[in-house]
């Protein structure tokens, strides 16, 4: 009886709630490209990794999209001139490994873009 008992404290100890998330970014810029009166200047991306073990760590992270989109704009240099970030894309990669570590990748990628 008492195995029992401490086999299904570790199973409660073991089983966890996960938080999954979908992310949909937007900026308030509102800009007009009809004219050619813009050149796109570069390409530019940023990462943010978060790693789970049993559904637990990760807790550091204020959230991966918005840590990834903070690297992205300190590598675009977007002081002097009149740039901006168009064409943001969000691509989330999950990686589960044994089924142990879930880990997720979120890359944000944008072109620069100068107007004239």
């Amino acid at each position: 009886m008492k195995k029992i008992i401490l086999l299904c404290g570790v199973f409660i100890l073991f089983s966890s709630c996960a938080a999954t998330f979908a992310g949909a970014t937007t900026n308030g810029t509102s800009v007009n490209l009809e004219k050619s009166n813009f050149e796109v200047l570069n390409t530019v991306s940023g990462s943010a990794t978060a790693s789970y073990v049993f559904g637990f760590g990760g807790n550091k992270k204020d959230g991966l999209i918005s840590e990834a989109r903070a690297t992205m704009l300190r590598s675009a240099n977007l002081v002097g001139g009149s740039k901006a970030i168009a064409n943001e894309i969000v691509d989330i990669k999950t990686q589960y490994i044994f089924g142990i570590v879930t880990k997720y990748t979120v890359t944000l990628t944008a072109n620069i873009v100068e107007f004239k």
